[in-house]
Protein backbone atom coordinates (compact mmCIF):
# COMPACT_ATOMS: atom_id res chain seq x y z
CA UNK A 1 0.00 0.00 0.00
CA UNK A 2 3.30 2.07 0.18
CA UNK A 3 3.32 4.97 2.78
CA UNK A 4 0.40 6.17 2.66
CA UNK A 5 -2.44 4.77 5.50
CA UNK A 6 -6.34 4.27 4.21
CA UNK A 7 -7.94 7.61 4.19
CA UNK A 8 -10.98 6.36 4.40
CA UNK A 9 -10.75 4.38 7.44
CA UNK A 10 -11.93 6.82 9.99
CA UNK A 11 -11.83 9.87 10.96
CA UNK A 12 -8.16 11.22 12.92
CA UNK A 13 -9.04 13.38 15.87
CA UNK A 14 -7.56 17.07 14.48
CA UNK A 15 -4.52 18.41 16.52
CA UNK A 16 -4.97 22.16 18.45
CA UNK A 17 -1.94 23.66 16.78
CA UNK A 18 -1.67 21.64 13.56
CA UNK A 19 -4.21 21.05 10.56
CA UNK A 20 -3.11 18.34 8.24
CA UNK A 21 -5.14 17.95 4.75
CA UNK A 22 -4.06 15.16 2.96
CA UNK A 23 -5.61 15.21 -0.81
CA UNK A 24 -6.30 12.85 -3.16
CA UNK A 25 -6.64 14.93 -6.66
CA UNK A 26 -9.87 13.68 -8.46
CA UNK A 27 -9.51 12.45 -11.72
CA UNK A 28 -9.26 14.51 -14.04
CA UNK A 29 -11.13 15.72 -17.51
CA UNK A 30 -9.62 14.50 -20.91
CA UNK A 31 -7.18 17.08 -23.04
CA UNK A 32 -7.65 18.42 -25.60
CA UNK A 33 -4.76 18.12 -27.84
CA UNK A 34 -2.93 21.56 -28.99
CA UNK A 35 -0.46 21.10 -32.04
CA UNK A 36 2.88 21.26 -30.75
CA UNK A 37 4.83 23.60 -32.80
CA UNK A 38 8.37 24.86 -33.03
CA UNK A 39 9.02 27.98 -31.86
CA UNK A 40 9.80 30.62 -34.79
CA UNK A 41 12.31 32.25 -33.02
CA UNK A 42 14.09 29.05 -31.49
CA UNK A 43 18.13 28.92 -31.09
CA UNK A 44 20.21 26.78 -30.08
CA UNK A 45 23.42 27.33 -28.67
CA UNK A 46 26.54 24.85 -27.81
CA UNK A 47 27.68 25.67 -24.31
CA UNK A 48 30.35 23.58 -22.66
CA UNK A 49 31.77 20.38 -23.67
CA UNK A 50 30.55 18.11 -20.62
CA UNK A 51 26.98 17.71 -19.82
CA UNK A 52 26.49 19.88 -15.85
CA UNK A 53 23.60 18.50 -13.34
CA UNK A 54 21.62 20.11 -10.60
CA UNK A 55 21.27 23.11 -12.70
CA UNK A 56 19.37 26.18 -11.73
CA UNK A 57 18.65 29.31 -14.40
CA UNK A 58 18.42 33.36 -13.07
CA UNK A 59 18.59 36.51 -15.19
CA UNK A 60 22.07 36.17 -16.84
CA UNK A 61 23.51 33.71 -14.85
CA UNK A 62 22.97 29.34 -15.33
CA UNK A 63 24.93 27.60 -12.77
CA UNK A 64 25.59 23.99 -12.28
CA UNK A 65 27.41 20.78 -11.44
CA UNK A 66 29.85 18.65 -13.21
CA UNK A 67 33.12 16.20 -12.48
CA UNK A 68 30.58 13.90 -10.44
CA UNK A 69 28.85 17.20 -8.56
CA UNK A 70 32.07 18.17 -6.97
CA UNK A 71 32.31 21.72 -9.07
CA UNK A 72 29.76 24.13 -9.56
CA UNK A 73 29.75 26.37 -12.47
CA UNK A 74 28.77 29.83 -13.41
CA UNK A 75 27.95 30.56 -17.25
CA UNK A 76 26.51 33.28 -19.14
CA UNK A 77 23.09 32.46 -20.71
CA UNK A 78 23.37 33.84 -23.65
CA UNK A 79 27.43 32.66 -24.61
CA UNK A 80 28.38 29.86 -22.25
CA UNK A 81 31.03 31.59 -21.11
CA UNK A 82 32.42 31.37 -17.61
CA UNK A 83 31.43 34.67 -15.41
CA UNK A 84 33.20 33.00 -12.23
CA UNK A 85 35.95 30.58 -11.52
CA UNK A 86 34.13 27.26 -10.68
CA UNK A 87 33.74 26.16 -7.11
CA UNK A 88 35.16 23.18 -6.61
CA UNK A 89 34.61 20.66 -3.12
CA UNK A 90 36.59 17.66 -2.24
CA UNK A 91 32.81 16.12 -1.90
CA UNK A 92 29.92 15.64 -4.10
CA UNK A 93 27.44 18.71 -3.31
CA UNK A 94 24.35 17.70 -2.09
CA UNK A 95 22.49 20.96 -2.06
CA UNK A 96 23.45 24.42 -3.48
CA UNK A 97 21.90 27.85 -4.00
CA UNK A 98 22.69 30.86 -5.46
CA UNK A 99 22.41 34.40 -4.87
CA UNK A 100 22.82 36.55 -7.98
CA UNK A 101 21.77 40.04 -7.02
CA UNK A 102 24.33 39.51 -3.21
CA UNK A 103 27.19 37.34 -5.40
CA UNK A 104 26.63 34.65 -2.81
CA UNK A 105 26.36 30.90 -3.13
CA UNK A 106 25.38 28.66 -0.46
CA UNK A 107 26.59 24.86 -0.61
CA UNK A 108 25.92 21.79 1.24
CA UNK A 109 27.92 18.43 0.56
CA UNK A 110 26.97 14.99 0.88
CA UNK A 111 26.06 13.95 4.44
CA UNK A 112 27.41 17.62 5.65
CA UNK A 113 25.55 18.89 9.09
CA UNK A 114 27.17 21.94 7.66
CA UNK A 115 26.60 25.18 5.11
CA UNK A 116 29.32 27.08 3.69
CA UNK A 117 28.67 30.51 2.27
CA UNK A 118 30.91 31.88 -0.82
CA UNK A 119 31.03 34.87 -2.69
CA UNK A 120 31.64 32.98 -6.03
CA UNK A 121 32.60 36.20 -7.96
CA UNK A 122 36.47 35.62 -6.45
CA UNK A 123 35.88 32.21 -4.79
CA UNK A 124 36.42 33.34 -0.98
CA UNK A 125 34.45 31.65 1.46
CA UNK A 126 32.44 33.94 3.45
CA UNK A 127 31.17 31.47 6.43
CA UNK A 128 30.48 28.26 7.81
CA UNK A 129 27.31 27.57 9.33
CA UNK A 130 26.55 24.59 11.63
CA UNK A 131 23.11 22.88 11.13
CA UNK A 132 22.09 20.36 13.67
CA UNK A 133 20.78 17.75 11.17
CA UNK A 134 22.29 16.55 7.66
CA UNK A 135 21.55 19.97 4.98
CA UNK A 136 19.28 17.98 2.15
CA UNK A 137 18.06 21.62 0.58
CA UNK A 138 18.84 24.74 -0.22
CA UNK A 139 16.78 27.70 -1.45
CA UNK A 140 17.35 31.80 -0.47
CA UNK A 141 14.05 34.24 0.11
CA UNK A 142 13.19 36.65 -2.29
CA UNK A 143 15.47 39.37 -0.74
CA UNK A 144 18.35 37.01 -0.74
CA UNK A 145 18.96 37.85 2.57
CA UNK A 146 17.23 34.48 4.28
CA UNK A 147 18.58 30.87 3.43
CA UNK A 148 15.21 28.50 3.43
CA UNK A 149 17.73 24.98 4.69
CA UNK A 150 16.11 21.52 4.53
CA UNK A 151 16.94 18.63 6.90
CA UNK A 152 16.92 14.84 6.06
CA UNK A 153 14.65 14.43 9.27
CA UNK A 154 12.13 16.68 7.62
CA UNK A 155 12.43 19.55 9.52
CA UNK A 156 12.77 23.08 7.70
CA UNK A 157 14.30 25.92 8.70
CA UNK A 158 14.93 29.48 8.01
CA UNK A 159 18.27 31.40 8.84
CA UNK A 160 19.50 34.65 8.83
CA UNK A 161 22.60 35.23 6.51
CA UNK A 162 25.63 35.52 7.59
CA UNK A 163 25.26 34.93 11.24
CA UNK A 164 23.46 31.61 10.89
CA UNK A 165 20.71 33.04 13.26
CA UNK A 166 17.62 30.71 13.00
CA UNK A 167 14.04 32.68 13.12
CA UNK A 168 12.29 29.97 11.96
CA UNK A 169 12.13 25.89 12.42
CA UNK A 170 8.87 24.06 11.34
CA UNK A 171 8.38 20.02 11.22
CA UNK A 172 5.49 17.53 10.34
CA UNK A 173 4.41 16.76 14.07
CA UNK A 174 5.15 12.52 15.13
CA UNK A 175 1.58 12.29 15.63
CA UNK A 176 0.50 13.76 12.81
CA UNK A 177 2.34 11.52 10.36
CA UNK A 178 1.44 8.30 12.54
CA UNK A 179 -2.13 8.73 11.21
CA UNK A 180 -1.43 9.60 7.77
CA UNK A 181 1.83 7.72 6.59
CA UNK A 182 2.82 4.29 7.35
CA UNK A 183 6.47 4.80 8.12
CA UNK A 184 8.63 8.28 8.58
CA UNK A 185 8.72 10.57 5.55
CA UNK A 186 12.24 10.72 3.76
CA UNK A 187 14.30 13.67 3.71
CA UNK A 188 13.67 16.93 2.04
CA UNK A 189 14.44 17.69 -1.62
CA UNK A 190 13.18 20.85 -2.40
CA UNK A 191 12.53 24.23 -0.34
CA UNK A 192 10.82 27.50 -1.03
CA UNK A 193 9.59 30.87 0.45
CA UNK A 194 6.90 32.47 -1.17
CA UNK A 195 7.79 36.38 -2.22
CA UNK A 196 6.00 37.79 0.18
CA UNK A 197 7.92 36.01 3.11
CA UNK A 198 4.42 34.09 4.51
CA UNK A 199 4.39 30.52 3.21
CA UNK A 200 6.90 27.80 3.60
CA UNK A 201 6.69 25.03 1.16
CA UNK A 202 8.77 22.02 0.74
CA UNK A 203 9.12 18.33 -0.86
CA UNK A 204 9.45 15.31 0.88
CA UNK A 205 9.12 11.34 0.85
CA UNK A 206 7.37 10.37 -1.98
CA UNK A 207 5.50 12.80 -2.92
CA UNK A 208 4.48 14.61 -0.09
CA UNK A 209 4.34 18.72 -0.51
CA UNK A 210 3.78 20.27 2.72
CA UNK A 211 3.55 23.91 3.02
CA UNK A 212 2.84 26.13 6.69
CA UNK A 213 1.33 29.66 6.80
CA UNK A 214 3.98 31.60 8.44
CA UNK A 215 1.01 33.45 9.36
CA UNK A 216 -0.42 31.58 11.94
CA UNK A 217 3.10 31.86 13.51
CA UNK A 218 3.96 28.10 11.42
CA UNK A 219 1.14 26.19 13.42
CA UNK A 220 -1.11 25.82 10.62
CA UNK A 221 0.47 22.75 8.27
CA UNK A 222 -1.23 21.14 5.12
CA UNK A 223 -0.26 18.40 3.67
CA UNK A 224 -0.91 18.01 -0.09
CA UNK A 225 -0.55 14.10 -1.84
CA UNK A 226 -1.13 13.26 -5.28
CA UNK A 227 -1.05 9.25 -5.18
CA UNK A 228 -0.31 7.20 -6.86
CA UNK A 229 1.97 10.27 -8.34
CA UNK A 230 4.66 12.05 -6.70
CA UNK A 231 5.82 15.97 -6.75
CA UNK A 232 9.14 16.82 -8.71
CA UNK A 233 9.36 20.44 -8.93
CA UNK A 234 7.45 23.52 -7.70
CA UNK A 235 7.39 26.99 -7.92
CA UNK A 236 5.00 29.93 -6.08
CA UNK A 237 3.54 32.58 -8.35
CA UNK A 238 5.27 35.95 -8.65
CA UNK A 239 2.29 37.85 -6.06
CA UNK A 240 2.47 34.73 -4.05
CA UNK A 241 -1.00 33.51 -4.36
CA UNK A 242 -0.33 30.77 -6.37
CA UNK A 243 2.10 27.47 -5.44
CA UNK A 244 2.24 25.55 -8.93
CA UNK A 245 3.66 21.85 -9.24
CA UNK A 246 5.17 19.29 -11.57
CA UNK A 247 3.86 16.06 -10.52
CA UNK A 248 3.05 12.49 -12.12
CA UNK A 249 4.33 9.11 -12.24
CA UNK A 250 6.13 6.57 -14.86
CA UNK A 251 7.63 3.21 -15.12
CA UNK A 252 11.37 2.85 -16.25
CA UNK A 253 12.92 -0.04 -17.71
CA UNK A 254 16.68 -1.01 -18.98
CA UNK A 255 17.20 -3.86 -20.81
CA UNK A 256 20.36 -4.75 -22.10
CA UNK A 257 22.62 -7.93 -23.17
CA UNK A 258 26.54 -7.93 -22.60
CA UNK A 259 28.29 -6.24 -25.43
CA UNK A 260 25.51 -3.94 -26.90
CA UNK A 261 24.27 -0.83 -25.99
CA UNK A 262 21.60 -0.37 -22.89
CA UNK A 263 17.73 -0.37 -24.39
CA UNK A 264 15.47 1.83 -22.06
CA UNK A 265 11.87 2.62 -21.86
CA UNK A 266 9.36 4.70 -20.49
CA UNK A 267 5.82 3.66 -19.69
CA UNK A 268 2.79 4.12 -18.24
CA UNK A 269 3.54 7.94 -18.08
CA UNK A 270 1.54 10.66 -16.09
CA UNK A 271 1.89 14.01 -16.10
CA UNK A 272 0.25 16.36 -13.80
CA UNK A 273 -0.01 20.31 -13.57
CA UNK A 274 -1.06 20.87 -10.37
CA UNK A 275 -1.88 24.24 -9.08
CA UNK A 276 -2.84 25.35 -5.08
CA UNK A 277 -4.62 28.74 -4.89
CA UNK A 278 -3.22 29.46 -1.65
CA UNK A 279 -6.01 32.72 -0.80
CA UNK A 280 -9.05 30.32 -1.56
CA UNK A 281 -7.23 26.87 0.16
CA UNK A 282 -8.26 25.07 -3.15
CA UNK A 283 -5.88 23.11 -5.69
CA UNK A 284 -6.46 22.37 -9.56
CA UNK A 285 -5.11 19.71 -11.49
CA UNK A 286 -4.49 19.23 -14.85
CA UNK A 287 -3.67 15.61 -16.20
CA UNK A 288 -2.10 13.76 -19.54
CA UNK A 289 -0.77 10.38 -19.99
CA UNK A 290 1.05 10.90 -22.75
CA UNK A 291 4.03 12.72 -21.07
CA UNK A 292 5.78 13.31 -17.66
CA UNK A 293 5.80 16.63 -16.22
CA UNK A 294 8.82 17.79 -15.04
CA UNK A 295 9.09 21.17 -13.95
CA UNK A 296 7.38 24.69 -13.82
CA UNK A 297 7.60 28.03 -14.65
CA UNK A 298 5.76 31.40 -14.26
CA UNK A 299 5.44 34.13 -16.69
CA UNK A 300 6.51 37.64 -14.77
CA UNK A 301 2.75 38.96 -15.00
CA UNK A 302 2.26 35.39 -13.26
CA UNK A 303 -0.87 35.52 -16.12
CA UNK A 304 0.63 32.06 -17.38
CA UNK A 305 2.43 28.98 -16.18
CA UNK A 306 4.86 27.11 -18.21
CA UNK A 307 5.41 23.46 -17.85
CA UNK A 308 8.03 21.27 -19.65
CA UNK A 309 7.17 17.83 -20.91
CA UNK A 310 9.23 14.97 -21.53
CA UNK A 311 7.53 12.87 -24.38
CA UNK A 312 8.76 9.10 -24.57
CA UNK A 313 9.77 6.83 -25.77
CA UNK A 314 13.74 7.47 -25.23
CA UNK A 315 15.71 7.41 -27.99
CA UNK A 316 19.11 9.09 -27.21
CA UNK A 317 16.81 11.85 -25.16
CA UNK A 318 13.09 12.29 -24.04
CA UNK A 319 11.70 14.72 -26.96
CA UNK A 320 11.02 17.94 -24.65
CA UNK A 321 8.46 20.30 -25.17
CA UNK A 322 6.93 23.66 -23.51
CA UNK A 323 3.64 23.48 -22.63
CA UNK A 324 1.62 27.18 -21.85
CA UNK A 325 -1.09 27.23 -19.44
CA UNK A 326 -3.56 30.07 -18.85
CA UNK A 327 -3.53 30.67 -15.26
CA UNK A 328 -7.05 31.81 -14.95
CA UNK A 329 -8.28 29.05 -17.51
CA UNK A 330 -6.64 26.09 -14.98
CA UNK A 331 -8.24 27.64 -12.07
CA UNK A 332 -11.88 27.54 -14.35
CA UNK A 333 -11.37 23.69 -14.56
CA UNK A 334 -9.29 23.97 -18.18
CA UNK A 335 -7.43 21.16 -19.19
CA UNK A 336 -5.67 22.21 -22.58
CA UNK A 337 -2.74 23.98 -22.60
CA UNK A 338 -3.11 27.09 -24.95
CA UNK A 339 0.19 26.07 -26.74
CA UNK A 340 2.93 23.41 -27.34
CA UNK A 341 6.21 24.10 -28.06
CA UNK A 342 8.99 21.32 -29.53
CA UNK A 343 12.22 22.69 -27.39
CA UNK A 344 14.49 19.30 -28.33
CA UNK A 345 16.39 16.61 -26.87
CA UNK A 346 17.34 16.02 -23.14
CA UNK A 347 17.92 13.34 -20.28
CA UNK A 348 14.94 12.87 -17.67
CA UNK A 349 14.86 15.79 -15.05
CA UNK A 350 18.47 18.46 -14.77
CA UNK A 351 16.53 21.39 -17.03
CA UNK A 352 16.44 25.02 -15.69
CA UNK A 353 14.63 27.73 -17.21
CA UNK A 354 14.36 31.28 -16.81
CA UNK A 355 11.27 33.51 -18.47
CA UNK A 356 12.80 37.29 -18.72
CA UNK A 357 10.38 40.46 -18.19
CA UNK A 358 10.22 40.80 -22.13
CA UNK A 359 8.96 37.10 -22.33
CA UNK A 360 12.10 36.03 -23.59
CA UNK A 361 12.38 32.47 -22.47
CA UNK A 362 15.81 30.21 -22.26
CA UNK A 363 16.41 27.16 -20.96
CA UNK A 364 19.16 24.35 -20.57
CA UNK A 365 18.28 20.67 -20.99
CA UNK A 366 21.42 19.28 -19.97
CA UNK A 367 22.38 18.36 -22.94
CA UNK A 368 24.91 20.79 -23.27
CA UNK A 369 22.99 23.15 -24.99
CA UNK A 370 21.01 26.28 -24.56
CA UNK A 371 17.59 27.07 -26.28
CA UNK A 372 16.57 30.74 -26.21
CA UNK A 373 13.05 31.88 -27.74
CA UNK A 374 10.40 34.63 -27.09
CA UNK A 375 7.22 33.88 -26.08
CA UNK A 376 4.13 35.26 -27.81
CA UNK A 377 1.50 38.26 -25.80
CA UNK A 378 -0.05 36.20 -23.19
CA UNK A 379 -3.41 34.34 -24.02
Amino acid sequence: MGIFKSLFGGKAKSEKTVQPSAKVEPAAKSVKKAPVVKPETLKETALWAKELSKLKAFPGLVTGTKEGGKEIHFLHPATGEKTAPPLVFPAEIQAYAVAPRKGLAATAEKDSRSIRIWDYQNGAEKGLLDRPEMVTALAWDEAQELLVVGHKDTRIAVIKVPSGEEIRSLAIPPETMGKVFEKPLESVSEVALSPDGMILAGIMGEGVLATWDLRENGNKVSLHLVPPNRFFGFRFSPDGRYLAAAAGSYKLAISFSVGQNASVSLSETKGMLWLLDLQAGRSHSVSDTSFVMEDVFWTADGKEILALAAVPPIMEGLSKQLHVYSTDAVVAGGQSPARKYMLGRGPLGGAAAHVAEDRAFYIVLGDKHLHTFSLPPSV
